[in-house]
């Protein structure tokens, strides 16, 4: 089942592991939530939605370490990882494998993805497609290996600006 679902909550959250089998929703949900939240180990697999969906959290930093997200999704809407305007998100070493979606998909988040892969052939769509529709907003990308199904990276940018450092 889900591992996580945090609605409404304000947080200081360090959680050593959290893994999600065959959730018939997404693997973790962070909704509406501020303050700080910490995942060392993160693994979901058969999640019948996103691996990973944080959203209407702009005052949340949160970062996600040792990633394993495996054969996520349903319909193209379900992404290894889903964000849409979560604040601060750093993703730190592991794999994507297996989406129906996007590996991830960014909308209105300030992201940071090092060391991570995100492999082609079971990515059904991008492996990152990043969307700013209002404000500033940076995405940095290092040591990672990106390869989706449909392309590496996409982008939409009809905010302020938006930062993209590969």
């Amino acid at each position: 089942g889900a591992a996580l679902f945090l609605d409404p909550l304000t947080t200081n959250l360090t959680f050593g592991s959290v893994s999600s089998t065959n959730s018939t929703t997404n693997g973790a949900t962070v909704d509406t939530v501020t303050g700080v939240l910490n995942i060392n180990q993160f693994t979901v697999s058969g999640a019948a939605g996103s691996g990973l969906l944080i959203q209407n959290s702009s005052g949340l930093t949160s970062t996600i370490q040792n990633l394993a997200i495996t054969t996520v999704g349903t319909t193209g809407a379900d992404n290894g990882v889903t964000l849409s305007n979560a604040g601060n998100v750093s993703l730190l070493v592991g794999s994507i494998q297996g989406t129906t979606g996007d590996g991830i998909h960014s909308t209105d988040t300030n992201l940071t993805i090092n060391g991570l892969g995100i492999t082609g052939g079971s990515i059904a769509g991008d492996a990152l497609q990043v969307v700013n529709t209002s404000g500033s907003h940076t995405v940095n990308v290092s040591n990672s290996a990106l390869y989706g199904g449909t392309s590496a990276l996409t982008t939409s940018d009809s905010g302020a600006s938006a930062g993209l450092v590969l």
